[in-house]
């Protein structure tokens, strides 16, 4: 019952509803890590390492900074005199307005003494040119301070040696040198250091209190990217192996929705799932705030989710089912195009009658619509009404016919098609007549069928019953002869065979009658839930003193934990019963029997195997007939009814009963489902 419930309607309908929730939750944060590191410049490995200074967002900063310095170096060199601003120079330079601005925006940066950057500018020789730092020192004396900062940049265009400790610095710098060409032809030294204390406010200061507040945020984006990406990837993957099952069977059950061919399916998903991307992206390059991104990003992603996953378990069902290929386009062409080419004649009269149709279509096309003849749209009009009294007498026809079929496996076997409505079409009259003649033959083959089994369950009862009145008698008898005191020693030896035959002869009628209401399925099954370890633990217990007295070692390897199967708990006994039962008949004295239960696919098979005392030529699926015993000789006891018998009552009980024979080594299983 446990495997049965995990295919309960409700945990399908709450696992669906968990995966949708999931895959908003994935859209969500996906699109709050794009907005920490798209509208933020977070790099994805700045979510390893925690330190500001380290990280490929302090990279992105100081390499800002250092252009702009660049840029306000090449500006001083052209406005200022003495290091001094000089307007006359900057006009002389055709400075714009906006350069002007740019250079005194600069100059409050870098030259208030409220800048984390410092720079130094120097000639080939060492001499200071240019620089914020409060003594306009040398060469060695500023590297040295740039390098107590923290973080720094030297450069020399003369050797054009290059030093920072700010990965990835060098091939940004070069980059930003060749906007800038009057430095880049001068002869210079550049240091450029940064303060990693930040102690006054300015990009450096702004940009660490961002990547602070944006780190958390973004290495929490990832672990629930994680979490809701694995939860989704479950969710599918069980309603991929719950789809079309239910808890009462373990059938695939198809909806009205898997009817439509499988391409139309496909070509639905591709669709919905293009439109969706298609909206989406119109929605990225709108300027949404980042909660509206994630609103739209969440509704979006819910509405694919249960596009693609109504389609894809629609697909999941057709494929369980095997009908995938049955079911499609691609399919029904096929074999359309291989029954016409079967049928030579009807694909002839068929490719006729289209033939004619077409060419007498296109012509009264051309006459009425390109030549204008009144009377060719008449005639399209009385071609299109005889099509349509053709279809329609033809429907009717096929519906007749389906009508009849129904009925005939209704079990309406006397129900006939009248010909006479089938008279204008051959074909459809011809098939009409034959389904006619199939339900005669099924009425008459039926009525002999239940005729021979009455006779033969009549035959079988009669014959008990007659044989029964003197067979009881002899026992009675034969019981009072064994209360007689009779000296001669033959005399006691012959009652006592008489009574082992006669006994013998009493277990083969019972076991006559017992299989003649087994085949003629006049026997009712009590089901219930069994708990199969326990039921052939209990069952091996009583034949002991049986197997005892030929010295058989019965091996049994159970387990300890119950199996529950779907059977009638009396039958099944018997069925257990008699392979015990023939273990201790015919198995070589001295020997193992083993008997033991696995639990192997979802089913629960239990084995006995023994090596038989006489050597066996029948082939092992001929042991389980009627009348069939290993003894060909005949010389032990038993009806050859036993397996038969077992293997009948396995089957209805739903399980399965198989023999095999290997050399002397006889094995027999006996599988049923286990259901917990």
């Amino acid at each position: 019952m446990t495997d049965r419930k995990r295919y309960a309607t409700l945990v399908k309908a709450i696992l669906f509803g968990l995966q949708g929730f999931f895959a908003v939750g994935l859209a969500v944060f996906v699109i709050l890590l794009q907005s920490c590191i798209n509208q933020n410049m977070l790099n994805l490995g700045d979510l390893s390492n925690s330190s500001f200074v380290d990280s490929g967002y302090f990279e992105k900063t100081f390499n800002r900074q250092t252009s702009n310095v660049l840029e306000y170096l090449q500006l001083r060199m052209r406005f200022e005199t003495n290091g001094e601003y000089d307007p006359q120079r900057a006009e002389k330079a055709g400075a714009s307005e906006e350069e002007i601005n740019l250079y005194k925006k600069y100059f409050n940066q870098y030259e208030n003494g409220s800048s984390n950057l410092y720079y130094w500018l120097g000639t080939e020789s060492g001499e200071c040119m240019y620089t914020n730092l409060d003594a306009r020192e040398g060469e060695e004396a500023a590297l040295e301070d740039a390098r107590e900062l923290g973080k720094y940049l030297y450069y020399d265009s003369t050797t054009f040696y290059f030093e920072s400790n700010v990965g990835g610095m060098e091939k940004s710098y070069y980059r930003n040198m060749r906007e800038y060409n009057s430095l880049q032809k001068e002869n210079i030294q550049l240091i450029i250091g940064v303060d990693t204390n930040f102690s006054y406010s300015d990009d450096f200061s702004v940009a660490k209190m961002e990547f602070d507040k944006l780190y958390p945020w973004a290495k929490l984006s990832v672990m629930y990217i994680i979490i809701f990406g694995a939860g989704w990837l479950f969710c599918l993957c069980y309603l991929s192996v719950a789809a079309g099952r239910r808890r009462e069977d373990r059938q695939i059950h198809l909806y009205r929705f898997d009817r439509i061919k499988t391409e139309v399916v496909c070509a639905i998903m591709v669709i919905g799932m293009s439109f969706i991307m298609q909206l989406a992206m119109r929605v990225h390059g709108q300027d949404y705030s980042t909660s509206g991104r994630m609103i739209v990003a969440g509704t979006l992603a819910f509405l694919a989710d249960v596009i693609f996953m109504g389609l894809y378990l629609c697909l999941v069902r057709k494929v369980k089912s095997e009908s995938f290929w049955e079911n499609s386009v691609v399919n029904w062409c096929v074999t359309g195009l291989q029954a016409f080419l079967k049928e030579r004649y009807m694909s002839g009269k068929l490719l006729g009658y289209f033939i004619l149709l077409t060419a007498a279509s296109l012509t009264l096309g051309y006459l009425a619509f390109a030549r204008g003849f009144v009377w060719a749209y008449v005639l399209i009009a009385v071609l299109i009404i005889c099509v349509f009294v053709f279809l329609a007498k033809w429907i009717g026809s096929r519906r007749r016919i389906l009508e009849g079929i129904r009925h005939i496996t209704d079990g309406e076997l006397e129900y006939k098609l009248n010909l006479e409505e089938f008279s204008m079409n051959g074909t459809e009259q011809e098939l009409a007549e034959g389904i006619n003649h199939i339900a005669e033959g099924l009425s008459k083959a039926i009525h002999e069928s239940v005729r021979d089994e009455r006779m033969k369950a009549n035959m079988i009862t009669n014959v008990s019953h007659d044989l029964k009145t003197p067979l009881t008698a002899i026992i009675n008898y034969v019981g009072l002869l064994k209360r007689e005191k009779i000296e001669n020693e033959n005399a006691v030896r012959y009652i006592e065979v008489l009574e082992q035959k006669a006994l013998r002869l009493k277990s083969l009628m019972e076991d006559l009658v017992e299989v003649s209401k087994i085949s003629s399925g006049n026997i009712t099954l009590h089901m219930d839930e069994i708990d199969f370890v326990e039921l052939v633990r209990q069952t091996g217990g009583e034949y002991n003193e049986k197997m005892e007295q030929k010295d058989l070692n019965v091996i049994s390897k159970f387990p300890n934990e119950p199996m529950m199967i779907w059977a009638d708990g009396r039958q099944l006994w018997r069925v257990i019963g008699n392979l015990y039962n023939n273990a201790g008949k015919y198995a070589m004295p001295n020997t193992r029997v083993y008997a033991e239960i696995e639990k192997a696919d979802g089913w629960v098979i239990f084995t006995m195997k023994n090596i038989s005392e006489d050597f066996v030529s029948l082939p092992a699926a001929e042991l389980t007939e009627r009348f069939v015993r290993g003894d060909t000789a005949r010389t032990t006891e038993g009806s050859g009814l036993g397996l038969s018998i077992a293997k009948t009552l396995t089957e209805l009980m739903g399980g399965r009963f198989e023999i095999s024979m290997d050399a002397d080594l006889f094995c027999a299983e006996v599988k049923f489902r286990l259901i917990r």
